[in-house]
């Protein structure tokens, strides 16, 4: 891993309490979702998810995009913990 991107990991831990390759990895895993389905779904361009993921770019600049990575990241948790099923 190159210093920038050691650099950009630890600001998006900063920025979002983990970094979002970590985030993105746990939404697509619990929903089955490649990363052009996932970028749809935020309403992110493929290559933005890709350079958000890569930690190429830092912080994510849309407040709805924002949003949505939140909401979905929170239906996982409640997935995780049987509060909410897939059905």
């Amino acid at each position: 891993m190159s210093d920038t991107t050691h650099t950009n990991r630890q600001a998006q831990r900063a920025a979002y309490g983990e970094p979002l390759n970590e985030t993105f990895d746990r939404i697509r895993q619990a929903f089955g979702l490649n990363q052009a389905s996932l970028a749809s779904i935020l309403g992110l361009s493929a290559p933005m998810l890709s350079q958000l993921n890569s930690a190429q770019r830092v912080k994510i600049g849309n407040p709805a995009v924002l949003s949505r990575v939140h909401q979905l990241n929170e239906l996982v948790d409640q997935l995780t913990s049987g509060q909410a099923r897939t059905e």
